[in-house]
């Protein structure tokens, strides 16, 4: 029997296999890990892996429709496990991962917590040359900052006050774990492009009741983007909205970003109540985080 639920979407990502790697060799207990990736890319630079806890869906990365759509199709394979892991395709563990998160879970439930979700921004690994640097662990404590992203998003620092896990106002999607029911509750929505994704989630998981939190140790590793990198470097990054990638298809990407930014604003501002849980509104939300999600639901997003 399986306990952890493992999505990772990936697209065009070299780091893949060792993210998978990590996950697997890792885990105290990889038989009890299932993983499920959805690889977008050229059919020829499909990676395999041969293990049986493992699923590969491929699609061609022009048929790619978007995050949200990846993880929406890696939501279709859940089986039921108690609990899921959500990462990134660029990521490293920590050894004994899985009894880590579920000695997590177990202290936030022991204090009456029916329901819950983890989330942080993992700390930094860089790759230059071929060669992995590990940064120094840290505690993550998910903060709020003003942006003109539907207002504000996460921000996050070294944090080491904390030896429980504590309340968290956001949920972050590249490292998320908590009740596979998550995946039922709030499954992904295909037509979110990319922004609004995170609060999506966040607010879907906190109106169906789900309490949310930041771990208190270190659990896993990110490969950063380098926005200060030169030209040269970050026209190699695999981006799905890259021009000589989006081009080859018939939606582009502004087309879906402008129709998930209208969905979004539909739900935030109540058109949508069917898309939200019932257990929490998202004025209660907006009073757990001190302020409002949208200002002017006309405002741009």
């Amino acid at each position: 029997m399986y306990n952890f639920f493992v999505s990772i979407a990936s697209y065009k990502d070299p780091e893949l296999r060792f993210t998978i790697d990590s996950v697997l060799l890792n885990a105290r207990r990889p038989e009890i890990v299932r993983i499920v990736v959805c690889q977008q890319d050229h059919p020829d630079r499909f990676i395999t892996y041969n293990h049986p806890n493992v699923e590969l869906l491929n699609f061609n990365y022009v048929d790619s429709q978007g995050v949200c759509w990846a993880r929406n199709q890696i939501c279709k394979r859940y089986l039921d496990e108690p609990y899921f892991l959500q990462l990134d395709s660029h990521m490293a563990l920590v050894k004994n991962w899985d009894d880590i998160i579920l000695e997590q879970i177990s202290v936030v439930k022991s204090k009456g917590h029916a329901k819950v979700i983890f989330a942080a921004y993992p700390t930094t690994y860089t790759l230059k040359n071929g060669e992995r640097t590990f940064y120094n662990p840290y505690n993550p404590r998910t903060v709020l900052r003003e942006d003109n992203v539907f207002k504000f998003h996460t921000g996050t620092g070294g944090d080491n006050n904390f030896n429980e896990p504590i309340p968290s106002p956001y949920l972050n999607a590249g490292f998320m774990f908590g009740d596979g029911t998550f995946y039922v509750d709030c499954g992904y929505d295909p037509e979110i492009y990319f922004e609004g994704e995170e609060l999506l989630n966040t607010v879907k998981a906190f109106t169906h009741g789900y309490d949310l939190f930041n771990p208190s140790i270190h659990i896993s590793w990110h490969l950063y983007k380098d926005w200060s990198a030169s030209k040269e470097d970050r026209d190699s990054w695999p981006l799905h909205y890259k021009e000589e990638d989006d081009r080859l298809r018939e939606i582009r990407h502004w087309e879906r970003h402008n129709k998930s930014k209208n969905k979004l604003i539909e739900i935030f501002s109540g058109m949508r109540p069917e898309k939200l849980g019932t257990i929490r509104t998202i004025q209660d939300y907006e009073s757990y985080i001190g302020r409002a999600i949208l200002k002017n639901k006309n405002d741009n997003c």
